[in-house]
Formats: structure tokens, C-alpha cells, sequence
């Protein structure tokens, strides 16, 4: 039988996931509506036409989120509530002017304003799911990205007054629901500067081959947009469909079933890629639809699977975000890539002038690409794995602990025995004096009450650190400290920082260094 304080907790815990999920969702949705000017969104069937201020919009968001990456960076500016809930209110009030006068004398302003605040509130977004486990970053996302497809394919066949009804909730719910998940937006703290160390934690070969990925692929489908443009019968929605499908199952398998997931999970959305490639070399007129069904594939999941593998990884290895969500969120922005494919196509000459051909070169660049990235990050990278086998190992081992507390305690008993049994002395022949008796020894909170003297920890941190160099795990601790795991987790990886190590085994060896 749970106790009332644990069916409390589980209640709020999923209350805080249906939370996150709508304001997930609907950031994911009026992201994608602004993209298309709204026009898009409203009609159906649409190509997504962009409007003539789709460059201002996009700008705007680029630059706001390199300011608040590089001010994070540098431990000057941050994402705070009245951030949020201002780029709600001005996500609002841009798509209150669009209804009433369109792209008229106000379309730069409304650009401006909207641009802006989406490109806060998705740092925000990025930087709260970073500080989820990657359990809980699958359920958001996922569940997030079925409500953001109800909400696209469902709002063209509603009323023009509805449609932008839903606009205007979707604009004001993706902040509230933050404002209502992180109230002290405790994930939105910069952490610091990247280090060294940081630098050899990040899995580069796995970035890199997404990025790259999901960039040929949006290209690409661009380019067969160009050339198939008299082709009335458009993608294959059943490939499509099952390409989704198998991509998005085969890299959460990989994230759930795999310890060294981060390094492995490139591997379904370059398969989908070399699959997208394989069909443009197919130019028979029959064969178009599966060709733009597989890179209409390709180009879903690049937007989608960046939200819910970066997060994890970043989660993952621990290291100061703030930055690095900033790089991440602008090359994996959609202006840098959306355009490309139409102006190559258009740019190509006659020789070369068919999407077949641009394949093939794409793929030599892929090879090449894999093999160089492949042979430097080996060379570069066996540091940060080991370490990061070290912390899996460690971090799966206390998880075995406070999930058997029997075998816990037998553990810790066996310990003492044997600690006793070593420290036991040898029977001397000849009695002797007895010496002094030892002073005690140091206890765990006593020993970090120094440390934290030393390296400038404030008393949180203090508490925080001699739980966890007990063995207790995240959710032990928030619900020892009545807090949540967010908090916990954000105030490990200060303590990590400021004392300049990377995993608990670490942090034990510290603290038993104390005397």
C-alpha cells in the first residue's frame, strides 16, 4: 500500500507531465504556424507558402536565441518568468494584428515580435527538457508531438475565426505551462563555461551525423519540390508514414535498451537518409512519390528527434548547456536549410540539373563525411567515453541499490565486517600501553561542510553533495528534500562544476580525502 505523501507526489508528477506536454506541444505547433505565416496553417492541402516577412521572422528568432546563448555563456543573462510569459503576451498580441490587418503596415513589427519571442521560448523549452531524465524527455516529446499534429492537420478545416483561436492558445499555453512546470525556472540558471573536460564528455560524432543528416535531407526534399513541381500527386504518405514510424522506434529502442546510446543513436536517421538517397536514383515517374516520401521523412524527423535526443544527451553528459543548446538550436533551425534546396535546384547547371544526380554526389559527400568524422572522433573522443562508462556504471550500480534496500544494507554490512576484520589488530605478545583513543572520525556532512568552505558551495549544494556521495539517487533525494528532481539534478551538476569532476565516483573520493 503507497502512503498518502507518495500517492501525493505521483499525482503532482503527472500532473507536471500533462503540463509539459501541452505547452510542449503547443510551442511545437504555433513554431511550425509562424513558419508558415500563418497562411499556411490555414489552408488546406498547403505548400507552405511563405510570406514576404518569413526572412524578418526568422532572423529575429536566430538572433535572440545567439544572445541569450552567449550572455548564458557568460553568466549575464538569463531566461526568467517575466521572459516567458512577455513571449507569450507578444506571441499573442502579433497573431491578434495578423488577423485583424495581415501582412500590412504592422508585418514587420508582427515579424519582429513574434520572431523574438518564439526564439525564447524555445531555448526555454530546450534548456527545461534538458534537465529531465531521458524517460521522462520521451514521454514530453512524444506525446507533445501528437498533440502538435492534431493541432496542424486539425486547425485548416475550422473557421477562420477558430483557426486563429487556436493560434492565439497555442501562443499562450506554450508559456503558461512552462511558467506552471518550472515556477523558479530553476532548468533556465547558466551553468557556467565549458571546459576541456566538458568538451571531450560531448558525443561530436553524434551531432555532427544528425545535423548533417537532417540538413541533406530538408535540402533535398527542397530540390524535388523544384524539379517535380508539375507533379500533382505529391509524396508517398504511407511511406512516409512507415518511415516515421521505424526511424522514431528504432532511436528510442536505442535510448532505452543501449548503455552507450549517445554514440549509437545517429544510426536510424542516417539509414532513413541513405534510403531517401537510394530512391532518388530512381527517376521513373512512378517512383517520385516514394523518393519525396522517404526525404519528407527524412526532413520530419530531423525537426522532430533533434527535441528529444539533444536534450537526453546534453541530460546525459552533464556538462553547462547554456551555449551549447544555443549552437544546437540555431544549425538545427529550419530558415538555415529551407531555401537551400529551391535556389541549388535553380542554381544547377544543365549537366547536373536532376535530383538523381545531386544524390549521388550527396552520397560520395556522406561517405567521405562518415569515414574523416568517424577516424577523428575515435582519436578524440576515447577520454570522454571512458569516462562516461565509468559514470554509466557507477550511476547503474547505485540505481541497483536504492531499488533493493535489503541488498543495500547487506551490502553496507558486509563492508563494515570486512572493514572491521582488516582494521582488527594482531594479538601482541607482550601487553603494551593502550594508546590514545582515536578521534572520531569525520561524518559525511561534516566532510562536505569543509569542501564546501573550499570550493565556495552554498549550503544546498552542501546537502545535496553528501546525499548523493551516500549512494541515494535524484528521486530519493527530492523527495528527502521536498523538491523536485529538477532541482536536485541542476544543483549536482553545480556542485560537479565547482569542484571540476564529472561523475559521484569522483565526488566520493573527494570527500573521503577530507580528514
Amino acid at each position: 500500500m503507497q502512503s498518502l505523501k507518495e500517492q501525493r507526489a505521483q499525482t503532482h508528477d503527472r500532473k507536471m507531465l500533462i503540463y509539459a506536454v501541452i505547452g510542449f506541444g503547443c510551442m511545437i505547433a504555433y513554431s511550425r504556424m509562424l513558419g508558415e505565416g500563418f497562411e499556411g496553417y490555414m489552408q488546406i492541402g498547403s505548400t507552405t507558402p511563405q510570406d514576404t516577412f518569413y526572412l524578418l521572422r526568422s532572423f529575429a528568432r536566430l538572433f535572440t536565441i545567439a544572445v541569450i546563448a552567449i550572455g548564458g555563456y557568460r553568466n549575464t543573462l538569463r531566461i526568467n518568468g517575466i521572459a516567458v510569459v512577455a513571449a507569450g503576451v507578444l506571441m499573442t498580441f502579433s497573431t491578434a494584428i495578423f488577423t485583424f490587418s495581415g501582412n500590412g503596415s504592422l508585418g514587420a513589427l508582427v515579424a519582429l515580435m513574434a520572431g523574438a519571442s518564439n526564439g525564447i521560448l524555445l531555448y526555454a523549452w530546450m534548456l527545461l527538457l534538458s534537465s529531465y531524465d531521458m524517460k521522462r524527455i520521451m514521454e514530453v516529446t512524444l506525446s507533445g508531438l501528437v498533440l502538435a499534429g492534431a493541432i496542424l492537420m486539425g486547425g485548416p478545416y475550422l473557421p477562420t475565426a477558430p483557426q486563429m483561436a487556436v493560434v492565439i492558445l497555442s501562443a499562450l499555453l506554450s508559456s503558461f505551462s512552462m511558467l506552471a512546470v518550472d515556477p523558479d525556472f530553476e532548468s533556465c540558471i547558466p551553468d557556467g563555461r565549458l571546459t576541456r573536460a566538458d568538451l571531450r564528455q560531448i558525443p561530436w560524432f553524434t551531432l555532427i551525423m544528425i545535423i548533417v543528416c537532417g540538413s541533406i535531407g530538408t535540402v533535398l526534399y527542397g530540390m524535388s519540390l523544384e524539379f517535380f513541381w508539375s507533379f500533382s500527386d505529391g509524396a508517398n504518405y504511407i511511406v512516409f508514414g512507415i518511415s516515421i514510424l521505424l526511424t522514431i522506434g528504432a532511436s528510442c529502442l536505442i535510448m532505452l535498451r543501449t548503455k552507450l546510446w549517445a554514440d549509437r543513436v545517429w544510426l536510424p536517421t542516417f539509414v532513413l537518409l541513405m534510403c531517401s538517397l537510394c530512391s532518388c536514383f530512381l527517376v521513373a515517374e512512378s517512383v517520385m512519390p516514394l523518393c519525396m516520401g522517404f526525404l519528407l521523412a527524412s526532413m520530419f524527423c530531423y525537426h522532430f528527434l533533434h527535441w528529444m535526443i539533444f536534450p537526453a544527451i546534453f541530460h546525459e553528459i552533464k556538462v553547462p548547456r547554456h551555449m551549447i543548446v544555443g549552437v544546437v538550436l540555431v544549425l538545427t533551425n529550419s530558415f538555415l536549410v529551407s531555401h537551400l534546396g529551391g535556389i541549388t535546384a535553380r542554381a544547377l547547371p544543365e549537366s547536373i540539373s536532376s535530383l538523381s544526380s545531386v544524390a549521388g554526389l550527396m552520397a560520395v559527400g556522406m561517405i567521405i563525411l562518415f569515414a574523416v568524422s568517424w577516424g577523428f572522433m575515435g582519436r578524440t573522443s576515447n577520454h570522454g567515453e571512458a569516462e562516461r562508462i565509468e559514470r554509466i556504471a557507477v550511476e547503474s550500480f547505485e540505481q541497483l541499490k536504492s531499488e533493493n534496500p535489503e541488498l543495500a544494507q547487506q551490502m553496507e554490512v558486509a563492508e563494515a565486517e570486512q572493514t572491521a576484520a582488516v582494521a582488527q589488530p594482531e594479538p601482541e605478545p607482550e601487553p603494551e600501553p593502550e594508546p590514545e583513543p582515536a578521534p572520531a572520525p569525520m561524518t559525511i556532512e561534516e566532510r562536505f561542510e569543509q569542501i564546501g568552505k573550499q570550493y565556495g558551495l552554498t549550503a544546498r549544494e552542501k546537502e545535496i553533495a553528501a546525499l548523493t556521495a551516500q549512494g541515494f539517487s535524484s528521486t530519493y533525494i527530492a523527495e528527502k528534500l521536498v523538491v523536485s528532481a529538477s532541482t536536485v539534478r541542476f544543483h549536482q551538476q553545480n556542485v560537479y562544476r565547482k569542484l571540476d569532476i564529472h561523475s559521484r565516483t569522483e565526488l566520493i573520493e573527494i570527500a573521503n580525502a577530507q580528514e
